[in-house]
């Protein structure tokens, strides 16, 4: 099993290695990689963006049986990262609680800036408070973007054959020769009815699904 030993600092988190990561076909790799940063970690050294990881495990995995949900808690100067996965309204926790050698002060700009783009997976659902005191925040899932994103290979295979198959049944007709000497018979035009009811031009939803990387930076 994959440990990460080449990882040493949060720095090597970059995107193209975040993802590659994400997309493996189980969860083996992202909890091995997770509990690698949980023992780099420290104060001052880059801890938040363990949530890069989790917003390319919310976009990319295909292992992830549900919406993710993420409990960051304070914990004195440390934080425990909880993640869990709502599966019909059972959650189940992903791996083990991890606890990051960084206070939870560390995450509230990260976390603000990836709540504020649109295209992040994760919300944030509350910040919950003590005394004047942020002691949580709790980032959810609000929607499937694996769904809107990264159709599945068997969907995106019957598809193709599916346009393959109709482009060859409904080829162009062959255009009409004429013969000599005959004359084509006039069509006579039909005006349409000003009484007829006019179909509305169909519309489509359009889903933004921008890529979310270039705001990791």
């Amino acid at each position: 099993m994959e440990t990460f030993d080449h990882i040493n600092s949060y720095n090597d988190l970059v995107k193209g290695f975040i993802r590659n990561v994400a997309e493996e076909r189980d969860r083996t790799p992202v909890l091995a990689l997770l509990q690698r940063l949980e023992k780099i970690s420290a104060p001052n050294a880059g801890a938040p963006k363990i949530l890069l990881l989790l917003c390319a495990i919310a976009r990319y995995s295909r292992w992830l049986p549900g919406l993710m949900n993420v409990d960051l808690v304070r914990n004195a100067e440390r934080t425990v990262v909880d993640i869990q996965v709502d599966e019909g309204g059972i959650r189940e926790r992903l791996g083990r609680k991890l606890t990051l050698a960084a206070p939870l002060d560390e995450f509230v700009v990260t976390v603000r800036k990836l709540d504020a783009h649109p295209e992040t997976p994760l919300k944030v659902m509350s910040y919950r408070m003590k005394d004047d005191v942020l002691t949580a925040i709790e980032l959810t899932m609000v929607v499937d973007v694996r769904a809107l994103t990264m159709p599945p290979p068997e969907m995106v295979e019957r598809v193709n054959r599916a346009t393959i198959t109709n482009s060859a049944s409904h080829r162009p007709p062959k255009p009409i020769r004429k013969k000599k000497g005959v004359t084509p018979s006039v069509l006579p035009i039909v005006q349409p009815d000003a009484h007829a009811p006019v179909a509305d031009a169909p519309t489509s939803k359009r889903v933004n699904t921008q890529d979310i990387d270039d705001t990791w930076e």
